[in-house]
């Protein structure tokens, strides 16, 4: 009898020391398989209290996680007095930025029809502020973002990257054939009116002006990335140019990429041809 509890308890001690052994050859966080986050995406999602203007769509990429999933922001153009969200459809930019990692998030603002400026950069910081509020749930990195315009989208990602970056979360910009100097626009191009409405008549508000442009922002400007049609006739191409030789004299890091014979908006071609090169710059920074 003795030698058969004997026998029970040195089986039960055998099979002890072997799970045991199971289990430091492979450690207690990896007994469960870690959850393999989909593709999303959340169309209009409401910002802000204007349900037409201040709403955004969402593409979350598959495999994401809070630390390695960047953030791009793009933010359409239209004169500051139109434009929408889904004009910017067409270019694929979501499946582009999700393919290669990245959260991409296609806003809406406010309009100079409705809200003087800079009502369009506080948007763009409430925007902001919601995507960080749902950084946990979501996935994404908000210390990472990168803000991509085009036309006054770019003057509105430029400006708020130079002038309301205080928690530095903004780490790169892209912009495309955006203004960067409105008292040049006033001097020459067919802006004024546009300007005007948005800002005010030159004569009585010429400091703001000088103040709204991201030109004379450099002080806390990021890396910039600048793709612009030389033959632009309505953002003349001198504006980049100006910006790009302004970066350089502050020596702040930017890709300058002239798209030789192009207009003010960018073809399809254009970005297929160059979206590669870009990306691969801006995550040296982002």
């Amino acid at each position: 009898m003795k030698i058969a509890i004997f026998a029970f308890y040195l089986l039960l001690l055998l099979f002890s020391c072997k799970t045991n052994q199971y289990f430091e050859t492979y450690p207690a966080n990896l007994r469960k398989p870690s959850v393999i986050e989909s593709k999303m995406v959340y169309k209009n999602v409401v910002y802000g209290s204007n349900l037409k203007e201040q709403d955004m769509d969402i593409y979350l990429p598959a495999g994401r996680d809070s630390i390695n999933t960047p953030v791009v922001i793009i933010i359409h153009g239209g004169a500051w007095m139109m434009g929408d969200k889904s004009d910017l459809d067409q270019f694929g930019y979501d499946t582009f930025f999700n393919a290669n990692g990245c959260a991409f998030i296609n806003m809406n603002y406010r309009l100079d029809t409705t809200a003087p400026y800079p009502a369009q950069l506080d948007d763009i910081g409430s925007a902001i502020e919601y995507l960080k509020s749902k950084r946990g749930e979501w996935k994404i990195n908000t210390n990472r973002i990168c803000l991509f315009g085009g036309s006054a989208g770019g003057q509105l990602a430029l400006s708020y990257a130079y002038t309301r970056n205080n928690d530095k979360s903004i780490k790169v910009v892209l912009d495309i054939s955006g203004p960067s100097s409105f008292t040049v626009c006033y001097q020459e191009g067919i802006l004024v009116n546009n300007i005007t409405n948005l800002i005010g008549n030159y004569d009585s508000t010429a400091q703001l002006w000088h103040d709204y442009s991201p030109l004379y922002n450099l002080k806390s400007a990021v890396p910039t990335a600048i793709m612009h049609g030389t033959a632009d006739s309505l953002v003349y191409f001198v504006q980049s140019v100006m910006l790009h030789d302004s970066l350089n004299y502050y020596n702040i890091p930017n890709h300058f990429i002239p798209l030789s014979g192009g207009g003010h908006t960018i073809s399809t071609a254009d970005w297929v041809e160059w979206n590669i090169p870009v990306l691969v710059w801006i995550k040296n920074y982002l």
